[in-house]
Order: structure tokens, then C-alpha cells, then sequence
């Protein structure tokens, strides 16, 4: 028994045209199912590739938070910069000021040899305005040493 025996009316050639229709929308249907499934699965990667750009800990794409850590980067180099710069201008300070306290130094030592000199000699006035012996006239006395060369 055959196809056209149960189907009254329907010959052979519309049997083999519906079997062939049948057979391209199962086709069309499974071609439809495949681009369905391939679809999920591409977005499923898309969905994960995104995932992958934001921060877990931050909740913020790593792109912003690459162009903020160079902005900070760029405001650090630039500190670095001025704090190297005021070190520098710093250094030449000190190192003028050690050369002003040296100069003083020096200065400082040739006033005390003359002070030390002044003082010897004062001393040795004092001793010797001391050691002469007073006239009955102080005042004349006192004239007299101070008129010495």
C-alpha cells in the first residue's frame, strides 16, 4: 500500500512536491534553529566581553579608569617636576649660604685676631699705667700717662 491509496485524490507528482516542501521548510526550520542558537551564543560572548571591561571592584570600565590613572600620572609628573625643581633652587640656597657663613667665618676670625691684638696691647698699657707710681698731683698724673705715645 502506498501514500496515494490512503490519500484519495493525490497523485504521486504532489506527493514527491509536498514531501519536497516539507523537507525545505524542515531545512529552513533547522537553518532557523541553528542562526537562533549561534545568535545566543554570540551574544552570551558579547555579554561576557563586556562583563570583562568593567571593574568587579569599582563597577567602572577599565578604559576610564585607565585615563583616569593617567591623569594622575600626568599630575604627578608634573609635582615630581616642581618638587625637583624647588629641591634644586633649595640646594643653590644653602649651598650660597654656606659660602656666606664661611666668608663670615673668616671675618669673624681676622676681627677676633685684631680684638685679641687690641686687648695685648691694652693689657700691656694697663700694666705698665699701672706699675708707674702716682705724683701728689693724681690729675697731672693721670695727664701725663695718657699724653704718652
Amino acid at each position: 500500500m502506498s501514500l496515494t491509496d490512503l490519500i484519495p485524490g493525490v497523485s504521486q507528482g504532489k506527493l514527491v512536491l509536498a514531501g519536497a516542501a516539507l523537507a525545505g521548510v524542515l531545512g529552513v526550520v533547522g537553518v532557523i534553529g541553528v542562526q537562533a542558537a549561534l545568535l545566543h551564543h554570540a551574544n552570551s560572548q558579547l555579554d561576557t566581553a563586556r562583563a570583562a571591561l568593567i571593574d568587579p571592584g569599582t563597577k567602572k570600565t577599565w578604559q576610564s579608569e585607565e585615563q583616569a590613572a593617567e591623569a594622575n600620572l600626568t599630575t604627578c609628573q608634573g609635582n615630581f617636576a616642581r618638587a625637583d625643581a624647588t629641591v634644586q633652587a633649595d640646594g643653590q640656597r644653602i649651598l650660597a649660604l654656606q659660602q656666606q657663613a664661611d666668608a663670615a667665618k673668616v671675618a669673624g676670625k681676622a676681627r677676633q685676631s685684631a680684638a685679641e691684638a687690641a686687648s695685648r696691647t691694652a693689657a700691656g698699657d694697663a700694666a705698665r699705667v699701672m706699675s708707674e707710681r702716682a705724683g701728689g698731683d693724681l690729675c697731672a698724673s693721670a695727664l701725663a700717662v695718657l699724653r704718652e705715645p
